[in-house]
């Protein structure tokens, strides 16, 4: 975490790039090498460390992308009125 880059949510490290977003990548792909065609300038080892953190922090890299889903469903909503 880093105050003031991602709305301090885990990241990471020298990056702008959040677990969550790993995470739903991983979900997705179920691969890491598939994870590294999106981030190609991320080492394996990196993803690798995201998604240990994800498991060591699950409750709450979970509430952190249900909110980012709930805000997209907000903007959606937004656009439509």
């Amino acid at each position: 975490r880093v105050d003031g880059v991602c709305g301090g949510d885990p990241i990471i490290r020298g990056t702008r790039i959040r677990v969550a977003d790993i995470v739903v990548l991983y979900q997705i792909y179920r691969d890491i090498s598939e994870v590294l065609k999106d981030y190609p300038f991320l080492r394996e080892k990196q993803v690798r460390d995201a998604l240990e953190y994800y498991r060591k922090h699950q409750t709450e890299i979970e509430t952190l992308m249900a909110q980012d889903e709930q805000a997209e469903k907000d903007d959606a909503a937004e656009i439509i009125l």
